[in-house]
């Protein structure tokens, strides 16, 4: 009985790297270890990060033998890597998210997004010595199978903030001058942008002086030095339909974003 139920986490697991491969391969902004390996962007490294886990997923679900053994133990390497990335990414920037899901992790990484890393890297090591494939239980699945499968996944899903994301996405009815965006989610875009790489050697404080909302647009305001003097670098972060659009800059010089609008366009 022990050995059924840790094949039921081979589909668990299987399918959960491929829905979270597939949503950073379509994820327009990097997250979670591809901040922390290339701070100044990481799409390349994020679309990279997806695109393993799309294939060890894969290996899971359908590969036996030797490949199969081979897929499992990546996915045991993906998780650890993933809870020791998202320690130190939460250290070193608590505002950013974990990317985990692309675009729904919107959230700042937690002790729940640890605890679900460690939860995957055990139900992993589970299936290590297992002989059925991830289909073969989906298609023939015992009792104790679906009972496996299905604690896994509703303590996974316990432990996912993304729900709140997935449920605002579902309310895309709501104008985007009144949808609520965190701010932890406005920062994190900001910082994988290509207007922030452009001023952020002008910036004097890691902290925001102000954020403010203006229509489709979260505006951020950081304290600056530009050619000697003191300035304020106010950057335009859209939401909602503008999302697509590209985080924009402007100066302002002296010491407070008063009197700044949003851009044009």
């Amino acid at each position: 009985m022990l050995d059924v139920a840790r094949e039921a986490q081979l589909p668990v697991v299987g399918m959960l790297l491929i829905v979270a491969g597939a949503a950073k391969l379509v994820s327009r902004r990097p997250g979670g270890l591809a901040l922390l390996l290339a701070p100044g962007g990481g799409r390349l490294v994020n679309g990279g990060v997806g695109a393993a886990e799309l294939v060890v997923g894969a290996l899971l679900l359908f590969a036996s033998g030797v490949p199969g053994l081979a897929g499992r133990w990546l996915a045991v390497l993906m998780f650890v890597t993933a809870f020791v990335g998202l320690r130190e990414l939460r250290r070193q920037r608590p505002e950013a998210d974990c990317g985990c899901f692309g675009e729904l992790s919107a959230a700042p990484v937690s002790s729940r997004t640890l605890a679900r890393a460690a939860v995957c890297a055990g139900a992993s090591l589970a299936t290590i010595g297992v002989s059925a494939t991830g289909w073969q239980v989906l298609t023939r699945p015992a009792p104790v199978h679906i009972a496996g499968a299905l604690t896994t996944a509703a303590v996974v899903a316990l432990l996912s903030p993304e729900w709140r994301e997935t449920a605002a996405r579902l309310r895309r009815g709501v104008p985007c001058e009144r949808r609520e965006v965190p701010v932890a989610r406005t920062l994190a875009a900001l910082r994988s942008s290509a207007a922030w790489r452009a001023h952020a050697r002008h910036l004097t404080g890691h902290e925001p002086l102000d954020v403010w909302r203006e229509g489709c647009w979260q505006l951020v305001a950081y304290p600056a030095t530009v050619d000697g003097g003191a300035a304020t670098v106010v950057f335009a972060v859209p939401t909602g339909r503008l999302r697509r659009r590209p985080v924009r800059a402007a100066v302002v010089p002296g010491d407070g974003p008063e009197g700044v609008r949003p851009p044009d366009g």
